[in-house]
């Protein structure tokens, strides 16, 4: 009798100790949560045409505005740019990038990995040119 009530001290024990480990919620078996979107703060470069655009960008911290500078060049002409006004709704940006003495260029787009936004530009001589911008 004694080796029977060992038994099953033994196998409640084993089965507390199973049932301890499942379901708790910080056990390796679940998976973490989706990483957080990072802000598009840093450097952007794409191609439009035959020019090259760089971009520094930074989000406000509500993240709904972006504000920035950068150039758009083609050897051996070299504009710089500003972010002059601009709209971010994850995953949508728009931006009027402006340059004295040109027309403003249009950048509308969407975000569609981490550090790949695509879309198109438009004004100061482009029309609907597709531009990928990465961030390096």
């Amino acid at each position: 009798m004694a080796r029977a009530c060992s038994r099953r001290a033994f196998l409640s024990f084993a089965i507390c100790l199973v049932l301890a480990g499942c379901g708790g919620g910080d056990g390796p078996t679940e998976s973490a949560p989706a990483a957080k979107t990072s802000k598009l703060d840093g450097e952007w470069r794409g191609k439009v045409d035959e020019a090259t655009l760089y971009l520094r960008l930074a989000e406000s911290p509500n993240g709904s505005v972006v504000g920035g500078l950068g150039n758009l060049s083609v050897v051996p002409t070299f504009l710089e740019l500003r972010v002059a006004s601009s709209s971010y709704m994850h995953p949508d940006l728009s931006m009027v990038l402006s340059s004295p003495g040109y027309e403003p260029l249009n950048f509308r787009g969407q975000r569609v990995r981490d550090n790949v936004i695509k879309g198109k530009v438009n004004g100061s001589g482009y029309r609907d040119i597709s531009v990928t911008l990465t961030r390096e």
